[in-house]
């Protein structure tokens, strides 16, 4: 009986450590998507100044290495689902976010 649980109760926490995981990792970037967004249309909307260049680059490289760090997907902790949190976001990914984001900004150089 004591196995049964042991084995029960193992299996059952490794389903929800997987399920966690994968909620924390889409909350991450569900969080950060908008602002990454409204950052870039921030810029494209407005006059393209270095200076305004540079500061919306340097917003998205600071969410991008929050994103890669161990405070979000870059956890070894969340395994299997950070690996794909990041790499789904990278340029041959499914949601490739540094052309999406970033690049804009860095194409509509400074006028």
């Amino acid at each position: 009986m004591v196995i049964l649980y042991l084995t029960m109760r193992s299996v059952l926490l490794l389903f929800l450590s997987g399920w966690f995981s994968s909620l924390t990792t889409s909350q991450f970037v569900d969080d950060l998507e908008p602002l990454l967004r409204a950052n870039r249309d921030q810029y494209l909307g407005g006059p393209h100044t270095a200076d305004r260049q540079r500061a919306a680059l340097a917003y998205f490289d600071q969410q991008w290495a929050w994103l890669h760090s161990s405070q979000a997907c870059g956890s070894r902790m969340l395994g299997s689902a950070g690996t794909r949190c990041l790499g789904d976001r990278h340029r041959k990914g499914d949601w490739p976010w540094e052309m999406w984001y970033r690049d804009p900004i860095a194409d509509a150089g400074p006028k």
